[in-house]
């Protein structure tokens, strides 16, 4: 499907808007017309995972914008190469339900902060591993987390954390009750920081099945 966007990246924003008018009117998009007629969940995935400048083109088609709204989950995918075009209105496009993997996305810690801090909560689960964030940006993680309390899963696996980015963590844990997932594996959290976190957990007594701190 991705290959459908880039054979027609050089479009306009005006084209598309033209082919929605065509077909409200009952008329024929032209051989464009795929990119309107994809059911709201996929057109919610590829927003997702497509290059940051078709996503501006879809911006403007209207039936695209209203299943932004619509829609109960969206899983996003973002690609290690694309971390930079990411920012916090394309995130808050999203206002429940939200799947957000961004693994190895140099750039990306910021508009995700920038977004929780203006009042963003449609989380669900995060998965921002192989982030380089350190300690300093998981404590800011961490206090940008906390209005998100449908969070299910968390993972921060490879971040070059401490026992201090692992108490900043362990100190927003009892924000997250239904936290079902943690990973902090590849990180040196050390004793301190397992013990840590291992107290909140028990504190909060968080539905967890998956537990890691390996590493």
């Amino acid at each position: 499907m991705l290959g459908l966007f880039r054979r027609h990246d050089h479009l306009s924003p005006a084209w598309l808007q033209a082919g929605v008018s065509r077909l409200k009117g009952g008329g024929r998009a032209g051989k464009g017309a795929p990119l309107l007629d994809l059911p709201d969940s996929l057109l919610c995935h590829i927003y997702g995972r497509a290059p940051a400048r078709v996503c501006a083109h879809l911006a403007v088609c209207k039936r695209f914008a209203s299943c932004l709204l619509r829609a109960e989950s969206v899983e996003l995918r973002v690609a290690s190469a694309n971390g930079a075009d990411v920012t916090a209105a394309s995130l808050q496009r999203f206002s429940a339900g939200v799947s957000l993997t961004a693994k190895c996305c140099h750039g990306v810690l910021t508009p995700v902060l920038a977004a929780l801090e203006e009042g963003w909560s449609a989380l669900t689960s995060l998965d921002l591993s192989d982030n380089s964030m350190g300690d300093e940006g998981a404590s800011a993680l961490s206090r940008a987390l906390l209005r998100n309390t449908n969070l299910t899963a968390l993972s921060l696996g490879e971040n070059a954390l401490s026992p201090c980015g692992a108490a900043s963590v362990a100190a927003a844990l009892p924000s997250f009750p239904r936290l079902a997932k943690l990973s902090l594996a590849g990180n040196r959290i050390l004793a301190p920081g397992a013990t840590g976190l291992a107290k909140a957990i028990s504190a909060s007594s968080l539905p967890l099945t998956s537990l890691s701190f390996s590493g």
